[in-house]
Parts: C-alpha cells; structure tokens; sequence
C-alpha cells in the first residue's frame, strides 16, 4: 500500500468521527452540564443553548442550583448525547463532551446577545425569558473536548474546534 493510501485509509476514521461530532452539535438543542456547588458537592441539570463560534451561549435561572454555580464562574464540562431511541449500543452511545471556562455575561449588549442567538433557535421562548429578572446569560468557552464515537472509537481534541480531533491511544 501506498504511503498517500495508508494516510488516507488513517484519516477516514477521523473524517468519519468529525463529521458524526459536527452532526451531535447540529442536532442537539440542549447540554447536560455538571458543575460544583459552593459546598463541593456535584451538580447535574440540563440546558438548551446556541452556538457562536465554538463557544456555547445559555441563559440559566439564577434561582436554580446550577445557575449559582455558573453565577461563581470557573470551571464546567458539558455533554451532548446520540439520541437514546437511535443508539444501536447504550454503553457505546455517541457523546461529546468539553470542559468550559465559564464567563457571566451581565453587560446588557452582551446578555442580548445571547437571548438573540437562543431566540434565532428557539423562538419566542428566548423573548419571554430575557424579560424575567432572574435569568443570567452565560458563554462556556471549551477549553478541551472529548468525543467518544463507540468501542474502541475515542478522540480528543483542544478548545471547540471538532476539526483538531486526535485519536486517543489506549495505554
């Protein structure tokens, strides 16, 4: 085999594992995000949320759990999942997932912002919300990610960017 046919046959998975990372984020409306509340104890909720650039935008109520811990700042991961009712293997189920810096967004041309890329996908709910006072706007800035694609089938890659994937090469 040639040296460009071996590089070729080396890149479909990668091709393949982008392009089924690019669809979960197309396709997917909300995140699962795990964060840490201010006594150390984990916390789990879900959260719709729209793109800009490879950052996620989110509104969260301050008056949930995970809203005071977003509020703090630091540290979150979120996940996307494969659609259970479409995943052939629950323990190779497709899921992408990231660790984000969290940034508040208080400045009202910042926090609109985000209440219109939430209303561009998801209508007039985003309007209705951005009129309650106790919803905060939130950019989660991947600083890493992790795409596991099934068995044997993992990659990692640094920031947002899908396109940077590597595989991980177990030990």
């Amino acid at each position: 085999m040639s040296d460009q046919a071996s590089a070729s046959a080396e890149d479909e998975p990668l091709t393949r594992a982008r392009l089924a990372a690019e669809k979960l984020l197309e396709i997917r409306h909300s995140l699962v995000i795990a964060s840490i509340d201010d006594k150390g104890e984990p916390l789990v909720s879900t959260c719709p949320f729209a793109r800009e650039s490879d950052d996620f935008l989110v509104v969260v109520s301050g008056l949930a759990a995970h809203g005071e811990s977003l509020a703090r700042g630091g540290v979150v991961s979120v996940m996307l999942l494969e659609d259970e009712q479409q995943t052939r293997q629950p323990f190779a189920r497709q899921r992408l997932s990231f660790r984000c810096e969290v940034q508040a967004l208080s400045a009202p041309d910042a926090r609109r912002e985000v209440f219109d890329a939430l209303h561009k996908r998801f209508g007039a709910i985003a309007r209705m919300l951005e009129q309650l006072g106790d919803f905060r706007a939130y950019r989660l800035r991947p600083q890493e990610g992790r795409f596991v694609m099934g068995f044997g089938a993992a990659f990692s890659f640094d920031g947002g960017a899908v396109e940077g994937m590597k595989a991980v090469r177990g030990s």
